[in-house]
């Protein structure tokens, strides 16, 4: 591994992150892939902000990267989780000890500052840098639901919409087991089997098997012909369908869709045939097709036949079970979006208290150049803290917090001053923009506090 102090300015954003404009304290570049060992992905160089310690006051002060940085290369490649290209939480398994930034993905400046002082020695700088290198690689990874490094807000909340929507609506093995052993119980209240339409579920291969084994096609059959079974699939549908209508649905549909999307649609086309021979008046035909199967039965009971006015395509509806499915995910998405405005709604809120706390602070500090900080959440100023000094000019907080932070906390400094601009009012008509930046934040967001939410709850916090 090898360690350079390089001499600044460093790169315009190295330490910055390039789509939400987080500061971070280190940055990380990989290895084309034609450079990088199947399976892996290869950290090529980090770059890290270096500190001095004060020991006489216990801080550690940043250097300017116009001054100085560090850069790191020689770093082991990190495998890729086995099922990243499928499973988006594999990333999120993936060994993860160290803690860091959710926003910068970069550690803090005290393990940067310790490491970098250690980097001599392999099993102390140089081993922790190289577990930066792989948690970094890892932070990076991630993407919505589990993850969310270097994505806007909206991008972030399609992400977690669009995972929810996947989950909703995915072929769930559990809850299938659930509705196979449902379904059969359903059969045996019934008295029937239901032995063709749980073989046809089974999928195609064991649909075949089992048209065989009842000589409902030849031994040397590929497939099993619509008709071959639909009477007999079909009068088991439209028996379960009587007891249960909206369960039956339900578990054709998800049980038939392992095997293909469109695969549950022949059960609509069998029970178009029940109902074509119901027309040709061929009772009669069928019961004799009963009698002749003798394995596993077809119906040990009364069936299908007898329920009058009653037309088999109305038992099962696969385009039914689509728009269900559609719905299922619809709702999904828009929960998953209400419960990322409210997140962000919660993090504007604190973001609109530590400015204000920031301007108490402020009013009342007695020690001229002391710093005044509280920490910010979400990405809405670009920026992880408020940063003032005690007794400083309004007018140059801009180069720290940046403008559209510097006007907020400038905007709380006259509404607690009682926008005269003078001094802080008598406190019984001491004021806050704190509702009001709630109330901006609840019209930013779009989600279910809005504008006048956040004014009421901007209101509760101010009472604090």
């Amino acid at each position: 591994m090898k360690f350079v102090k390089k001499k600044g300015p460093a790169p315009f954003s190295l330490f910055m992150t390039s789509e939400t404009a987080i500061p971070r304290n280190a940055s990380l570049t990989y290895a084309p892939p034609s450079e990088t060992p199947p399976g892996t992905i290869q950290p090529d160089t980090m770059s890290v902000r270096l500190y001095d310690y004060d020991a006489q006051d216990n801080v550690l002060t940043p250097i300017s990267p116009a001054v100085e940085y560090g850069e790191i290369t020689g770093f082991e490649p990190v495998k890729i989780p086995a099922n990243a290209a499928t499973d988006p939480g594999a990333w999120w398994n993936y060994p993860h000890p160290d803690n860091l930034n959710n926003d910068s993905c970069a550690p803090t400046r005290s393990e940067l500052r310790t490491a970098w002082t250690t980097r001599k020695y392999p099993d102390k700088g140089q081993a922790a840098f190289q577990s930066y290198a792989n948690q970094m690689v890892r932070c990076e990874s991630l993407r919505p639901p589990w993850g969310a490094f270097n994505i806007s807000p909206a991008a972030e909340k399609a992400g977690i919409q669009e995972e929810a929507k996947k989950n909703a609506t995915q072929v769930d093995a559990f809850q299938n087991n659930q509705f196979v052993k449902w379904l059969k119980g359903q059969a045996k209240k019934a008295n029937i089997t239901g032995a063709p339409l749980f073989a046809f579920l089974e999928g195609p291969e064991a649909f075949l098997a089992y048209a065989k084994q009842v000589g409902a096609v030849p031994k040397d059959a590929a497939i099993v012909p619509i008709g071959a079974l639909a009477l007999a699939v079909a009068d088991s549908v439209i028996i379960l369908s009587a007891m249960d209508e909206v369960g039956t649905q339900n578990a054709i549909y998800e049980l038939s869709r392992v095997h293909g999307e469109e695969y549950g649609a022949k059960i609509g086309q069998m029970l178009s045939i029940f109902d074509a021979s119901l027309s040709k008046s061929e009772q009669e035909a069928f019961a004799a097709k009963k009698a002749a199967i003798q394995f596993g039965g077809l119906l040990m009971a009364p069936g299908s036949l007898q329920l009058e006015k009653v037309r088999a395509k109305d038992s099962y509806s696969h385009r039914q079970g689509k728009r269900d499915r559609d719905a299922r995910g619809a709702r999904a998405s828009t929960l998953a979006g209400i419960g990322f405005d409210q997140a962000q709604n919660d993090k504007f809120a604190l973001n609109a208290e530590a400015i204000k706390d920031t301007i108490e602070d402020y009013l009342t500090c007695t020690t001229p150049g002391a710093p005044l900080s509280r920490p910010l959440h979400a990405n809405q100023y670009d920026r992880l803290k408020t940063l003032i000094n005690c007794k400083s000019d309004p007018n140059t907080w801009d180069a720290i917090n940046g403008t559209a932070l510097a006007n907020a906390l400038r905007s709380e400094l006259s509404a607690q001053q009682g926008k005269t601009g003078k001094g802080p009012p008598p406190p019984a008509t001491a004021q806050s923009f704190l509702p009001w930046a709630l109330a901006g934040a609840g019209l930013l967001v779009g989600g279910p506090i809005g504008a006048a939410g956040g004014f009421a709850f901007g209101k509760a916090l101010e009472k604090k």
